[in-house]
Formats: C-alpha cells, structure tokens, sequence
C-alpha cells in the first residue's frame, strides 16, 4: 500500500499552475522533523539531533485551490496522500508526495480531496 501521513512546516509560498483543462496543481515545500540516532557523526556526543526532510507536495483540484487560499509560510500543516516517483525531462528522478488530504491543525481546518465538505475553523473562516 503506498500511503503517507506527514506533520511539518510548510517553507515555501504555495505555487498554483492550471492546466489547458483548468485543473488546479498547487504544490509546495513541507519541511517534516526527523530525528537522528545517536552516537552518529550528526551527533557524535550522544546528544539527540533534529533535522529536517524537505518533501515536495503536490495537491489537485479542490485540495490544491484550498491550500492555495488557506496554506502560508511557516504554518503548521499536517498531508495525507502517496508517493509518486517519476522521471523529468531531463531523465532526473523526482520524488512528490501527491496530497489526498491536508490539514492545518492550527485553525482547525481540514480539506479532503474525496469529501465534499471542508471543515472551517469558525474564528479563522
């Protein structure tokens, strides 16, 4: 099964494209702690270290025109979703988090790609 939850911090401004067909791509960067073992080079002392993975997602339609409205820089945001890894035009791979889900937990709100209702925090809305 190819599934993901991810907790982060979103790190870039959400970027909206649309294609001929007028489907929204709003993609951007979340930035998911990771703690590191011990005894390691990162943390030769035994101390734990944090550092961060930056993941490319990538949200369609509905979820994309809604984080492309609610989601800013630096805001506590939680995806649901599944990995695609494909190849680019230069024959790179590239790794995304296609989202299915997205949720700022901060205002209380929660966007589903296959539910028609979006929950809304009522101070925020």
């Amino acid at each position: 099964m190819n599934s993901v939850c991810l907790s982060g911090t979103i790190k870039t401004q959400i970027k909206c494209t649309y294609t001929q067909r007028g489907a929204c791509r709003a993609s951007f960067i979340l930035a998911v702690p990771r703690r590191l073992q011990t005894n390691t080079k990162c943390s030769p002392r035994g101390q734990p270290s944090q550092s961060d993975v930056m993941l490319r997602i990538v949200a369609w339609d509905e979820v994309g025109e809604k984080v492309r409205d609610f989601g800013t820089v630096d805001e506590h945001c939680e995806v649901e979703g599944w990995i695609d890894v494909w190849k680019d035009r230069e024959g790179k791979w590239q790794t995304d988090i296609k989202a299915e889900r997205v949720s700022f937990p901060g205002r209380g709100m929660m966007i589903k790609v296959n539910d028609e209702e979006v929950n809304k925090n009522v101070n925020n809305a």
